[in-house]
């Protein structure tokens, strides 16, 4: 979802969950949420494994065409 997609660029950029809760203003525990969805949609198995990919293969191709 879009969210997914801003929760993701927030999450590659360092913040934690309860920034990125501030961020999208929603709470804490929606973002795990969508942590978790992010996660089983990228089969990866912590969250430094989604920004370490990101940085090796490049937003694009993680994301696809979606943009933030």
């Amino acid at each position: 979802t879009r969210t997914q997609i801003r929760v993701l660029y927030l999450l590659s950029e360092g913040l934690t969950n309860k920034q990125i809760a501030v961020e999208c203003e929603v709470t804490e525990s929606t973002v795990k949420g969508h942590v978790t969805a992010i996660l089983k949609k990228l089969r990866a198995y912590s969250r430094t494994h989604v920004v370490v990919s990101m940085s090796k293969f490049g937003t694009e191709t993680i994301l696809g065409n979606n943009t933030v």
